[in-house]
């Protein structure tokens, strides 16, 4: 072969190759413009044009949790769903959530001074209805309940809620818009049939958000235990008081609240029994000890405020706190791993309970739906891959404006440490 014969086959080899290079180049953009599609389409409610199943296959080397959502799941719009023939009637509690919000907002801007001391519930509706204008039904059921010591300034809706949780009662509305306490664990004589189930959600998501950690209350819980800390102001001389009366005296010179929600005025040596504390430059927590330890009380430290409780010397504060770092320490390895659980997911168009339920079935754990969670509009396509359960469920909880949990099987009624096994919790906005 000549020489000319060389560089021919060069040039045309050259020439092939950079066909292919230019064709791979557009492979590439077309892929990235499909994919940036996607994104934008799932930002947007609209769903993207699937290409060859989502370019997914048994196959496709594991990716990231972002990527295989990207390409595997998307969200259809409110028109799509509707077209496809996903759409569901109202939820039948809209309506009554609704007004019981309404109320609840009527009695939380009312703000009332109280001075109530085993009241009976009787004399409620008369008490706060002057206070407030507003109207106060007693059922029989609680009719023969009374208060726990109540005084100081409160919304009318903080007063209820601290007077129900103390009586072991609830602060609800009844169908007819008139606020009522009602049994703890029972439907109300005037709440609609729903109640019950509705009640059992209430408690979670109060529990949920009781432990939700809030960067409100942590810089109130960082506040008192300096205030715990620092030495007051002016020399501290409680001569034979009343442990009451020297908890007032503390909470005027310290300015700091105290709650007794579960102290009743039976247990006598928070009213009766007299103390005497005098100190110059003492610490709040010091005079704190002083007053209370001699009597069996301790004290947490809230963001509301001192809340004091009877002790028993069973277990120490830094025996609970450490019991309560390994349980945290022990959900969020579970749940990191569970996050990690690989799911597939095939059907259009799938609501999200399809897709909760789904995905605990997969992990092999039980699922509890917020009843409330068919009333989202929000549906998804998705086409069959391996998928991480921690990012489809994300995906979800955004798209309905709620939250996926995983909890002790015991949970919300027992201790996160008193059950074995895990259960997924998922809760829906309202309706």
């Amino acid at each position: 072969m000549t020489r000319r014969d060389l560089l021919l086959v060069a040039a045309v080899l050259a020439v092939i190759l950079a066909v292919l290079l230019a064709r791979r180049r557009r492979s590439e953009r077309a892929d990235e413009s499909a994919a940036e599609q996607a994104r934008a389409a799932t930002a947007s409610g609209n769903s993207p044009a699937p290409l060859s199943n989502g370019g997914l296959t048994e196959e496709t080397p594991p990716a990231t949790a972002t990527e295989l959502l990207r390409r595997g799941l998307w969200r259809l719009s409110v028109e799509e769903a509707a077209r496809l023939g996903a759409t569901k009637a109202p939820h039948p509690w809209t309506d009554y959530l609704k007004l019981r919000d309404e109320v609840f907002a009527s009695w939380a801007g009312k703000e009332i001074e109280l001075d109530l001391n085993d009241t009976p519930f009787t004399d409620l509706p008369a008490i706060l209805g002057t206070a407030t204008g507003l109207v106060l039904r007693i059922g029989r059921a609680t009719s023969d309940k009374k208060t726990h010591l109540l005084h100081g300034s409160f919304t009318a809706a903080e007063a209820l809620r601290s007077i129900a949780n103390v009586a072991y009662v609830r602060f609800t509305v009844g169908a007819d818009g008139i606020a009522s306490l009602a049994p703890l664990h029972e439907r109300g004589e005037t709440e609609p049939a729903f109640a019950e189930e509705l009640m059992a959600w209430d408690r979670a998501v109060q529990r949920r958000d009781e432990e939700a950690p809030d960067p409100e209350d942590a810089a109130k819980l960082a506040a008192l235990h300096e205030r715990l800390q620092s030495p007051a102001t002016q020399r501290v001389e409680i001569v034979r008081k009343s442990v009451r009366q020297a908890l007032a005296e503390l909470s005027e010179l310290f300015d700091v609240d105290f709650a007794y929600p579960h102290i009743r005025s039976d247990r006598g040596p928070l009213w009766y029994e007299e103390v005497t504390f005098v100190s110059d430059g003492a610490t709040l927590k010091e005079a704190l000890k002083a007053v209370l330890t001699p009597h069996k009380y301790g004290f947490r430290v809230e963001p509301y405020g001192l809340e004091l409780h009877l002790t028993d010397g069973t277990e120490t504060e830094p025996e609970m706190a450490g019991r309560e770092k390994d349980v945290q320490a022990d959900r969020r390895a579970g749940i990191s791993k569970m996050r990690e659980t690989r799911v597939k997911l095939d059907g259009s168009p799938l609501a999200a309970e399809d897709i909760a339920v789904e995905c605990a079935r997969q992990a092999g754990i039980p699922v509890h739906l917020d009843p409330r969670l068919g009333a989202s509009p929000a549906r998804w396509k998705a086409v069959e891959a391996d998928l991480p359960l921690g990012g489809v469920l994300d995906e979800v909880a955004a798209g309905t404006g709620g939250g996926w949990e995983l909890r002790r099987a015991g949970w919300p009624k027992a201790g996160e440490y008193e059950s074995d096994g895990w259960v997924l919790w998922f809760f829906a906005a309202r309706p």
